[in-house]
């Protein structure tokens, strides 16, 4: 007697940003708008929709000028970024590409990340004495 054989697919939306992976026997696969046969991980892949393709997600190049500074509301921490999500803390702000100036008037250490998709995400830890 045969087995049903094991369907690895990852899914993905219009953009080609993965959603999940799926491990089944004889899946209907027709169920799924946007797949590809595998297991991609978001974190490290994306998909070529125009090819249907798993792509490595591209190195964020975001350069930051310092990771510590004085926490008196005036000296700067410089990101060279390109455009995505920045988020500071628990605040959240959409960025352009070019130079973002981040003061911080709070001592404290805290976390950046800057998504851009498909690049990966850049983070960083800033410690404001």
């Amino acid at each position: 007697m045969n087995q049903p054989s094991i369907v690895e697919i990852t899914t993905f939306n219009a953009v080609g940003e993965i959603i999940g992976t799926i491990t089944c026997q004889s899946c209907d696969v027709s169920l799924y708008d946007f797949f590809v046969y595998g297991r991609f991980d978001g974190r490290w892949w994306y998909v070529d929709v125009n090819e249907n393709t798993p792509i490595k997600r591209p190195e964020n190049k975001t350069a930051i000028s310092t990771t510590v500074l004085p926490a008196d509301g005036e000296t700067p921490v410089v990101l060279q970024a390109i455009a995505g999500t920045l988020t500071v803390g628990n605040e959240t702000y959409e960025v352009e590409t070019g130079e973002i100036e981040l003061t911080f008037d709070t001592p404290g250490e805290y976390q950046i990340r800057l998504e851009s998709f498909p690049y990966r995400p850049f983070e960083g830890v800033i410690n404001a004495t």
